[in-house]
């Protein structure tokens, strides 16, 4: 069975375990592990097609009551990771290391979490609506894990792991700065294109 029919499969098994007044199953977002452990992702299997192995997000609908009144849905997500000829691992990626999404409750944050046999934790809060947010957030999983995995000692996957975090910051700073920057150019820009548009009206009032 090749990757994509055993993404197929899987999100098909959802669909149909997951059909009922209290829980339905919405759809599924595809994530291709390439050759080159470069990240893509996809609401269509199609994307995994030139890969070996990959997640798969299951997107359910789940019903919130409160004091037995049915009040609305929140979504609650379900990952598996594949790999071709290998059966579909549920939340976890090796026996060393889990992958999920945290979501205690219906209004807690969904957070993605690498999480190690040993305790160390690495978590990554994705836009869910939003598949770029999902891939970058996936993408800093799976090169964390593959650090992690070569090292045995709990102490030095610790370090790492606060180094992750330490760039993740910077990273975010600098977008920040990057978009902070963007902004104020659009708005001088703006600023002399009105400012040019007074002078020529001044010019023509003059004439």
């Amino acid at each position: 069975m090749s990757i994509v029919d055993l993404a197929v499969r899987q999100a098909k098994l959802n669909r149909e375990k997951h059909r009922g007044d209290f829980t339905n199953y919405f759809d599924t977002i595809y994530v291709a592990i390439q050759d080159d452990d470069h990240i893509v992702c996809s609401k269509y299997p199609i994307v995994l097609e030139n890969a070996i192995q990959g997640f798969l997000v299951h997107t359910h609908k789940c019903s919130i009551c409160d004091h037995g009144v049915w009040v609305g849905w929140y979504d609650y997500y379900y990952v598996e990771y594949i790999r071709v000829n290998e059966e579909p691992l549920e939340e976890c990626i090796d026996r060393n290391f889990r992958l999920y999404v945290r979501q205690k409750n219906y209004n807690e944050v969904r957070k993605l979490v690498l999480e190690a046999s040993d305790g160390i934790v690495y978590d990554c809060c994705p836009s869910w609506n939003n598949n770029a947010s999902i891939q970058d957030c996936f993408q800093a999983m799976w090169s964390l894990y593959n650090e992690l995995r070569k090292i045995e000692s709990t102490r030095e996957r610790s370090v790492i792991v606060e180094l992750y975090k330490k760039d993740e910051k910077i990273l975010q700073q600098k977008k920040e700065i990057a978009n902070f920057s963007y902004a104020n150019a659009l708005l001088e820009r703006e600023r002399d294109m009105y400012k040019g548009l007074l002078d020529d009206i001044k010019d023509l009032l003059h004439k």
